[in-house]
């Protein structure tokens, strides 16, 4: 078990996933709570070792990332489940196997 950081349950958001992974780290925090499109777009643009090494280099671990499907939306959530499982490969890949909703 881990103390994990989840920036937005405190109100900090729109913070860019590396500078929240310096935010955990400097604070203590042996993981954090993560958004998995901007880790997606990271990894489209830089590669998944990238996204990978931000966490790695920081000893951060990914902690949990949000469920990216907008279930109580009837017009959205079918194609929010579609993209699902390649979401949920990348968690995977790094490490975090791990979802919430609320």
């Amino acid at each position: 078990m881990f103390k994990n950081l989840s920036p937005g349950a405190i109100g900090i958001r729109n913070l860019p996933l590396a500078d929240s992974i310096e935010l955990a780290r400097a604070s203590g925090f042996g993981g954090i709570d993560f958004n998995i499109r901007e880790a997606a777009d990271l990894a489209e643009l830089r590669g998944v070792a990238y996204v990978q090494a931000l966490f790695a280099e920081a000893g951060v671990r990914p902690g949990q990332w949000g469920l990216p499907v907008a279930w109580n939306k009837d017009d959205q959530w079918q194609d929010d489940l579609a993209a699902l499982p390649a979401l949920a490969a990348l968690g995977r890949a790094l490490g975090c196997t791990r979802t919430c909703t609320w």
